[in-house]
């Protein structure tokens, strides 16, 4: 039996020779390594400024406090998400999250969604919106229909996206790329994303003068980092904490990975792309299924980072049996996500009643996500989808 993973890397002997010349130099935390990933990420993308971090967790947390929220601020945050986005909120006690449902078909917050919450909350200072799957939320305008942005803007409320599946896509109404934006927003580097540094995020923004704070932010508040004090011919070694910061920068041996990584970007994610057809190819005629929702002309715009299903059958003992019966023949799956109002801390701390997450609840019963990566073979997509279409039809 054939063990087909629900991930695996490319890494290849550039990533191996970038990582050892790191080591043979004797400078192995945030030097020289990471201003080059920052600088090839930044050109990438089109976008003024990328502040690399430890994680996309730091990466949305350093977001979060360059805000300056008052006391009491609300912020809205998705339900179907992974905890980090929740969690940065919950680090400060002064602001109050509020946890939203999703559109069933995008499982993203739409601008609908958002509508409706607040007429009913008042005091929303900002939203992180999860872009899903490799797909962009509906940031812009749709001819009359207005978009997160111009919703958020109207209302003076500030704008993080958590752009963890996100590299490279477009924006889904402008041909740019997702974290070319005036706000903040915050991509992952972790072990089984569309590049990888092993651990690693990077904050990407057009406004320099929250730029210029992160940058302080990330690395405990210090007014000179570490490279720039040792590298100075003047040999002035003296630094100062201007504000409460954080330990959370990015060491020279992930950046190594990660410029090898971006240089291979396109032909990884055009890859995925390939694995993302043949899924929509082999699995359109299974009537018990949901397939993502996406136009023909959106498949090149979308990162692929997950490839999320939905079944038909919403009891979730089905969907329970179906990911062990694949597991049982070598078939890795996994399940994004449970709902964080489901979650037993949330539950606790947040007072939600599970009946305002109609959509949420219905796919934490029906998603399973299907291995997607540029290494995936095509007769390991037949196996996947022959077994899928098996094992939903024979009930």
């Amino acid at each position: 039996m054939k063990k087909i993973n629900f991930f695996k890397g490319n890494f290849g002997k550039k990533e191996l020779n970038n990582v050892k010349s790191t080591l043979q130099s004797g400078w192995i935390t945030s030097g020289p390594k990471t201003i080059l990933f920052e600088k090839e990420f930044k050109k990438k993308i089109k976008v003024k400024n990328a502040i690399s971090v430890n994680s996309c967790t730091s990466a949305l947390h350093l977001s979060l406090v360059s805000l300056n929220l008052k006391k009491g601020a609300q912020v809205i945050v998705p339900s179907w998400t992974f905890a980090s986005t929740l969690e940065v909120v919950c680090y400060n006690n002064n602001l109050h999250p509020i946890i939203s449902d999703v559109d069933f078909r995008t499982k993203m917050i739409s601008p609908s969604i958002l509508k409706t919450l607040l007429k009913k909350h008042k005091n929303v200072k900002a939203i992180i919106v999860v872009h899903f799957a490799g797909k962009s939320a509906e940031m812009d305008n749709l001819g009359s229909l207005k978009g997160i942005n111009e919703i958020c803007k109207k209302k003076k409320i500030k704008i993080i996206e958590d752009c963890a599946h996100a590299f490279p896509t477009i924006y889904k109404n402008k041909n740019k790329y997702v974290g070319n934006s005036n706000n903040l927003c915050c991509f992952s580097f972790y072990a089984n994303k569309t590049i990888t540094t092993g651990e690693g995020g990077m904050i990407t923004t057009n406004n320099s003068k929250i730029a210029n704070r992160l940058k302080i932010l990330r690395q405990h508040g210090m007014s000179r980092n570490v490279w720039n004090r040792y590298t100075n011919k003047s040999n002035k070694w003296e630094y100062d904490i201007i504000e409460l910061g954080y330990k959370y920068n990015l060491p020279d041996i992930n950046s190594s990975i990660g410029i090898e990584q971006l240089k291979k970007s396109d032909l990884m994610r055009k890859k995925r792309e390939y694995v993302a057809k043949k899924y929509y190819a082999f699995l359109k005629d299974c009537e018990n299924i949901i397939l993502p929702k996406i136009n023909s002309s959106e498949l090149k715009n979308n990162s692929w980072h997950i490839f999320s299903i939905t079944l038909k059958n919403e009891n979730i003992k089905f969907r329970n049996d179906l990911i062990e019966k694949l597991n049982k023949i070598g078939i890795s799956t996994s399940v994004h996500y449970k709902p964080l109002h489901l979650m037993t801390y949330y539950k606790k701390k947040i007072k939600m009643d599970k009946k305002y997450f109609p959509n949420s609840n219905r796919l934490w019963k029906t998603t399973i996500s299907l291995p997607i990566y540029d290494k995936l073979k095509l007769a390991d997509i037949k196996n996947i989808t022959k077994n899928i279409i098996k094992f939903t039809t024979n009930v």
